[in-house]
C-alpha cells in the first residue's frame, strides 16, 4: 500500500512538472523575450563591448548618459526587467535562443556588470516630493524655555496646504513650502498661529536592490506667530514615508530668546487629487 502511494506521487510531481509551461510555448511570453533580446543588442551594440575594467565599462555608460540620455535610461531599466525575468528558469532559455550569436555574449556580460555593479550605484528614481499641491496633518509635543526655570509644556496641532516644486507630471523635487492655521498650548496658554515652512529633501530612502522606494529625509525651517504673543522659529529633520512621518525641531520663543523643541507626527500628507 505505502508503495503505491508513493508511485502516486512520484507520478503526480512529475505530471505537475511536464505541465509547467515553458516560457517559449507561451505565445506572450516568447514575444516578450524576443523584445528583450532585440532591445538589448540594440542598445548594447551602441554602447560597445563589455570590459573586464571597470573603469572602462564606467567610462562608455558616462558616454551614452551625456550624449543619448533616452537611450541610458532605456538601457537601465531593461537590464532591471531582465535580470528579474531570467530569474525564473523558464524564461532563461527562451531569452537566450533569441539573443543571435553575434550579440550572446556581449549582452550577457554587460547584463551581469549592470546586476553586480552598476544597480547597486544606480540613481534610483525618488517616489517623493512629487509636484503639485498637497495637504497635511500634524501633532507635536515638546518643552518651551528648557534652559529656564520656567520650562514648561509644548504642544501643537497643526494643518498645511503644501506646494512642492519639481518638472511637470514628476517626483524628486526639491523645495516644499508649506502653510496653514495651527494651535499651540504653551503651558496653559493655547495660541491660535499661522504656521509656514520651508522644506528641502536631503535624501531619498529607498531599497535600491529591491527597486521599492520607502520616502526621504528632509530639512526645514519654519515660523510661527500668533501676531501678538506668540512668534516662534524652528529648525528640524524630517522622515516622511508615504503619507506618514516623523519630525523633531528646536525652537526659539522670539520674545524670550529661550529654545525648545518639540517631536511631531505626521497623520496625513496627500495630494488633493489623484496624480495621473
Amino acid at each position: 500500500m505505502k508503495k503505491m502511494l508513493l508511485l502516486s506521487l512520484l507520478l503526480t510531481c512529475a505530471l505537475l512538472c511536464r505541465a509547467q509551461v515553458k516560457c517559449c510555448d507561451d505565445a506572450a511570453c516568447k514575444v516578450q523575450a524576443a523584445a528583450y533580446a532585440v532591445n538589448l543588442s540594440y542598445l548594447t551594440n551602441i554602447l560597445g563591448s563589455c570590459d573586464q575594467q571597470d573603469s572602462t565599462n564606467k567610462r562608455l555608460l558616462q558616454q551614452m548618459k551625456n550624449t543619448d540620455p533616452a537611450s541610458y535610461n532605456k538601457f537601465v531599466t531593461l537590464c532591471k526587467e531582465v535580470v528579474t525575468f531570467t530569474r525564473d528558469p523558464k524564461n532563461t532559455l527562451c531569452f537566450q535562443d533569441a539573443l543571435s550569436d553575434e550579440t550572446a555574449n556581449n549582452v550577457n556580460s554587460w547584463l551581469i556588470y549592470m546586476d553586480q555593479t552598476i544597480q547597486r550605484d544606480a540613481n534610483f528614481p525618488s517616489v517623493a516630493f512629487c509636484r503639485g499641491w498637497e495637504k497635511r496633518v500634524e501633532l507635536a509635543q515638546g518643552a518651551a524655555n528648557i534652559l529656564s526655570n520656567k520650562v514648561a509644556y509644548l504642544g501643537s496641532v497643526r494643518g498645511y496646504i503644501t506646494y512642492t516644486f519639481a518638472p511637470p507630471q514628476a517626483c524628486g523635487g526639491r523645495f516644499r513650502l508649506l502653510a496653514g492655521p495651527a494651535f499651540f498650548l504653551r503651558g496653559n496658554t493655547v495660541y491660535t498661529t499661522l504656521s509656514t515652512r520651508v522644506a528641502m529633501r536631503a535624501k531619498d530612502l529607498a531599497l535600491k536592490k529591491m527597486f521599492v522606494g520607502l520616502g526621504n529625509l528632509n530639512i526645514y525651517a519654519e515660523y510661527n506667530t500668533s501676531f501678538v504673543h506668540f512668534n516662534q522659529v524652528a529648525l528640524g529633520a524630517e522622515i516622511q514615508l508615504g503619507a506618514f512621518g516623523v519630525n523633531a525641531a528646536v525652537n526659539n520663543d522670539l520674545q524670550s530668546a529661550r529654545p525648545g523643541f518639540s517631536i511631531g507626527v505626521v497623520l496625513f500628507h496627500s495630494a488633493f487629487k489623484n496624480k495621473k
